[in-house]
């Protein structure tokens, strides 16, 4: 099983309860050195207070331009495959429910992965997040591939 490299140090999301319709935070990835034109995807575990989905919208870094949707499903890990576009894919907000309708709503986004390509893989902590005396690294299908131990 080819597990793919988490691009993002973010692992968490936590969204309050607020009477606000429109209640996000953002996983910023316009400076990960994403590549202009290749595929990504985001993936996330969701707890929600009320309700079953949220929203994740791709916007730019100025909020104004959309260029991407998805749906979570709470209890579930869910992925989101999009392609990064320099300038117009910078932020990935992630919703306490449906975007419009998150009034009273707290929602955990945890276990956050930015990876290359166009399948989810299984959860790994960005390498910053693993201590040096728990990686290794071995030899997998004549390439050496760094493993970073949960």
């Amino acid at each position: 099983m080819i597990i793919n490299e988490n691009l993002s140090a973010q692992d968490k999301i936590i969204l309050s309860a607020k009477e606000i319709a429109s209640r996000f935070s953002s996983a910023f990835i316009d400076n990960l050195g994403l590549v202009d034109g290749e595929n990504y995807t985001f993936s996330a575990n969701l707890n929600l207070s009320d309700g079953v989905i949220a929203s994740v919208i791709i916007f730019d870094s100025d909020y104004k331009i959309q260029s991407g949707t998805s749906t979570f499903t709470a209890q579930e890990r869910n992925g989101f495959t999009f392609t990064y576009k320099e300038g117009v894919t910078s932020r990935l907000a992630c919703y306490a429910g449906v975007a419009g309708s998150t009034n009273g709503i707290s929602a955990s986004y945890t276990e956050i992965k930015l990876e290359p390509g166009d399948q989810m893989t299984p959860y790994l902590p960005h390498k910053t997040n693993v201590k040096d005396e728990n990686q290794d690294v071995f030899i997998a299908g004549g390439v050496f591939q760094e493993v970073y131990p949960l």
